[in-house]
């Protein structure tokens, strides 16, 4: 081989070799500028698919504090869980949870006063046009009173209505104080000023849900929204062995509430018990208005999930004595308490 041919091919190789290294560092490069684009916008990588693919079970980040919301709240301001939400009306993963979370969340903890919502705006405006629009039109009829019929309707609806449709006024609000509310610049203003506050606040991206101060992570589905509701209604009971409640229901004097299922309580009850199935939660809240708010009261469940919801809207409606037994129904017959059948 001539030296000639030798060269040649040497510099191939190196013109092959600089063109692969090119390439990968343009695509280096595109997944980096990709990447911080995405975490500038509040929606990491990371985050989309924790949320979306995690196998294990909700956990709870860091403490996180955010100023109070200026929006009307929904659901009882004395309610043991306070529920924040940070949403992008037009964000794909805020509507998710939403129809996630919706109806039930009004129905099983908004409306038993066990949950208070309170909602905070976080337009992410460089994906989404509609998102600035849509929080203007939230935040002027916040100011009539008619936040949340508004809320669920552009949530609901958000990618079939145009610019113009989420401009227009609510048919319960004022047309003309609307209509000036939106002109005024400073609406703009006004909500970016309060997404900066909760960047600094440490907020990354939507959505974002903090309950109790705790902003949750990996969450997949209400069930694992539902579950830290739960868990910080039951750390916030008056709570009593089964061991110490056969005691005190031998001496007399207490009534006790089995809030299982009518089902679960015929397969086998504490004999005393008065059956108030708090999952049906407009009938078991009627129901507890019927008791004597002026004797004192034992609730219990299956697993001590629904005996301390029980016994938080029994603490809201003005029962001043209520323990909750919440060892469940298995801690009966561990203490040895002759069960009906």
């Amino acid at each position: 081989m001539s030296d000639k041919k030798l060269s040649d091919q040497r510099s191939i190789l190196r013109l092959v070799i600089i063109i692969l290294i090119l390439n990968t560092v343009s695509i280096l490069g595109v997944f980096f500028v990709l990447n911080n684009r995405i975490d500038k916008q509040g929606e990491t990588l990371v985050q989309v698919l924790t949320q979306l693919t995690s196998g294990g079970s909700t956990v709870k980040a860091q403490e996180i504090i955010l100023p109070e919301s200026e929006y009307e709240t929904l659901g009882r301001f004395d309610a043991p869980v306070k529920m924040k939400l940070v949403t992008d009306i037009e964000c794909p993963h805020c509507i998710s949870l939403f129809n996630m979370m919706f109806p039930e969340l009004q129905d099983a903890f908004i409306d038993s006063g066990l949950v208070e919502l309170s909602y905070y705006a976080f337009p992410l405006e460089s994906i989404h046009p509609k998102a600035m629009p849509a929080a203007k039109a939230l935040y002027c009829a916040d100011r009539q009173g008619a936040f949340w019929p508004l809320y669920g309707y552009l949530t609901e609806n958000i990618k079939k209505l145009d610019m113009v449709q989420i401009n227009d006024s609510p048919s319960n609000v004022d047309n003309d104080v609307f209509n000036h509310c939106m002109a005024d610049e400073e609406v703009e203003s006004a909500i970016r000023a309060g997404a900066a506050e909760l960047r600094e606040a440490g907020i990354k991206g939507t959505p974002a849900v903090i309950i109790n101060g705790m902003q949750l992570n990996r969450f997949r589905n209400f069930d694992d929204i539902r579950a830290e509701i739960d868990s910080e209604l039951q750390l916030r009971t008056s709570k009593i062995t089964a061991a110490a409640a056969v005691n005190i229901i031998e001496e007399g004097g207490y009534k006790i509430i089995d809030a299982r299922t009518a089902e679960e309580f015929a397969e086998g009850h504490v004999g005393e018990a008065i059956n108030l199935d708090v999952l049906k939660y407009k009938a078991s809240i009627a129901g507890i208005r019927e008791f004597d708010a002026g004797m004192p009261y034992i609730v219990y469940c299956k697993s001590g999930t629904r005996s301390a919801r029980a016994w938080h809207i029994m603490r809201q409606e003005g029962f001043g004595s209520v323990v909750d037994m919440h060892e469940g129904y298995e801690g009966w017959k561990a203490a040895g308490f002759v069960l009906a059948e």
